[in-house]
């Protein structure tokens, strides 16, 4: 996929692009956007290959509507040719940072809270048809500023 925007840049004529995040899998685009006077982030496969099970996914997300312990998936544009899927900014951290550290082991009740959200969203998530999470792990659950988790959702491709 040849297209990629970059900071400072506009994802079509609604998106302000804040902060590019790249990784093997995705690229993030945190973003303005102009029509909901509010920050989002825009995913998009590295790989364009990967550009049908990506859609089908996002899809798959967006389908799941709101819960407290999954980020918000609000729509999938094409633009440019590149699938992109507008999911809720999280301002946090991943689960991975906590994980083996004090401020983890030292707070069985945290971490037990933490185990309870992610059972409750994968319940959420399988009792409207969508399989187990793929890629369930510490790196992928993020923590929120006030300790709330948050996961990704990915349906397995």
């Amino acid at each position: 996929m040849a297209t990629h925007w970059t900071i400072g840049g506009k994802i079509g004529d609604r998106w302000t692009v804040y902060r590019v995040i790249e990784s093997d899998v995705d690229v993030v685009h945190v973003v303005y956007d102009a029509k909901l006077r509010r920050v989002l982030a825009a995913r998009t496969p590295a790989d364009e290959g990967a550009a049908k099970p990506f859609v089908q996914a996002a899809q798959a997300w967006v389908s799941l509507g709101r819960h407290a312990n999954i980020v918000g998936a609000q729509f999938v544009e094409v633009i440019e040719g590149r699938p992109l899927l507008f999911i809720d900014y999280i301002c946090g951290e991943p689960l991975a940072r906590r994980t083996g550290t004090a401020r983890l082991t030292g707070d069985t009740l945290q971490a037990l809270r933490f185990a309870i959200q992610i059972c409750d969203a994968m319940a959420h998530a399988t009792a409207r048809g969508l399989p187990a999470h793929g890629d369930l792990r510490p790196l992928a659950t993020l923590v929120e500023q006030t300790s709330h988790l948050t996961t990704f959702h990915k349906k397995r491709p």
